[in-house]
């Protein structure tokens, strides 16, 4: 089991859907324990929390249950109609992580310009000719 580089999808929604595709296809069937977090992790090649949010997707589209200590099962797999709810679900999740994403990479912006604004210009910046007060390329600016 691998995780395609190629494919822009994230790594816990490729595993999700691979889950899945192998419990309609009845590779697991309802009651049958799964691997652990860790055998998942290694047989993707992946973190154990990578693993986990795609567990976490299943266990939301109705297809796992949990309990501690005693491991992830199969439950019945939703009926027919039930596809289009765990698609908006997955779509959701989706959205969901997009949204975390774009507020971490937030926060990286606003670090870096916070540590650029503490190494102040560059050095011999003010000393150099024509480039403090003088109008822009492109700008008409009258006296």
């Amino acid at each position: 089991m691998a995780i395609s580089s190629d494919d822009r999808r994230q790594p816990s929604v490729q595993i999700a859907n691979a889950l899945r595709a192998d419990i309609q296809n009845e590779k697991y069937r309802p009651g049958d324990r799964l691997p652990t977090v860790e055998q998942l992790a290694t047989d993707y090649g992946v973190a154990k929390a990578t693993v986990q949010r795609s567990l976490q997707m299943l266990r939301d589209e109705g297809y796992l249950v949990s309990w501690q200590g005693r491991g992830i099962y199969v439950r019945d797999v939703p009926p027919p109609g039930q596809e289009a709810a765990d698609a908006d679900s997955n779509i959701t999740h989706r959205l969901e992580e997009m949204c975390t994403l774009l507020d971490e990479l937030g926060h990286r912006v606003e670090r870096l310009e916070a540590q650029v604004q503490q190494l102040g210009p560059p050095a011999g910046a003010a000393e150099r000719p024509g480039r403090q007060g003088s109008p822009r390329r492109g700008s008409s600016r009258q006296a």
